[in-house]
């Protein structure tokens, strides 16, 4: 949240009412950062809960969490797995 608010304060925009495509830039700006996609993830659903907004039904944030994991695919927990035989 505090990411979002800084993002806000310096693009001088209401934190609480903001735009798809001012969501989309801040998305951007932190998936530039190497956030990964859960990372992001997380992200939208805080923004969710703080614009009383439903972010995540939205068109273009769908397509760009799809981007995002063709981009970035999530990696495994495990490199090895171990074989108990």
């Amino acid at each position: 949240i505090k990411l979002w608010w800084t993002f806000c304060k310096e693009h001088n925009i209401d934190w609480f009412q903001p735009s798809i495509s001012l969501v989309l830039s801040f998305l951007s700006s932190q998936f530039r950062k190497i956030a990964s996609y859960g990372t992001l993830n997380s992200y939208r659903s805080a923004l969710s809960l703080i614009t009383n907004n439903n972010i995540g039904s939205d068109e273009k944030i769908r397509r760009f969490f799809k981007g995002v994991s063709v981009l970035k695919p999530s990696k495994p927990k495990y490199a090895l797995t171990w074989d108990p035989s």
